[in-house]
């Protein structure tokens, strides 16, 4: 067991950086591993061996979570990226890397023939910038909120509230850990492990 705590202890320099995503990831599975041989091995410690047991099942529980919001919105910043792209390649398909602006109507009768809401947002900018630049279609690295499909309101929604969530729990996880680092808790948890007075 001692070697299970230096193994979650040894990513505790990267928990101060909330951009440390992999890094987090591993110190819960550390924990876990952790938290799993106390179980196992519960039955030969004395009744406080269950405080320490809560303790780690707090820190796996909040880094699970911190987890499980960074995996969603990867999810979801993926959908958004793919409908981009996607998007782009059917608008560009109609317009062609030049276009006559006197067409535009043509065009936007062609996509309307589509009978589809998805690219409509997409279709709105691009013909403004052709209008705005005649000479050449720009194609845009991304889209300003404020050409984005309406359709897509909801996912830019739940990532922005995931982000909140995330955010939460990641501080709350700092302060669980300063308050651990305040009362020695992996010295304690060491010297206890190790102490054959702990034991039943």
């Amino acid at each position: 067991m001692p070697v299970r705590i230096e193994e979650v202890y040894s990513w505790s320099k990267f928990i101060f950086d909330p951009n440390c995503i992999v890094e987090l990831h591993n110190m819960r599975i550390s924990v876990k591993r952790l938290r799993y041989s106390m179980e196992f091995f519960a039955v030969n410690y004395k009744k406080k061996f269950t405080k320490f047991l809560d303790i780690l099942a707090e820190i796996q529980e909040l880094l699970g979570e911190i987890h499980d919001a960074d995996v969603i919105q990867d999810v979801l910043h993926n959908y958004l990226q793919k409908r981009t792209q996607d998007d782009r390649l059917t608008i560009l398909s109609y317009l062609g890397e030049t276009a006559d602006p006197s067409n535009l109507g043509a065009v936007a009768n062609r996509y309307r023939q589509q009978n589809t809401q998805q690219l409509q947002g997409f279709l709105s900018y691009q013909l403004q910038q052709l209008q705005e630049n005649p000479l050449r279609l720009q194609r845009p690295s991304h889209l300003h909120r404020s050409h984005q499909d309406p359709d897509l309101a909801g996912i830019y929604t739940l990532i922005n509230l995931y982000q909140q969530r995330r955010d939460q729990l990641y501080y709350q996880f700092i302060d669980l850990w300063e308050d651990l680092e305040q009362s020695c808790f992996k010295e304690r948890l060491l010297k206890f492990v190790q102490s054959k007075k702990s034991r039943a």
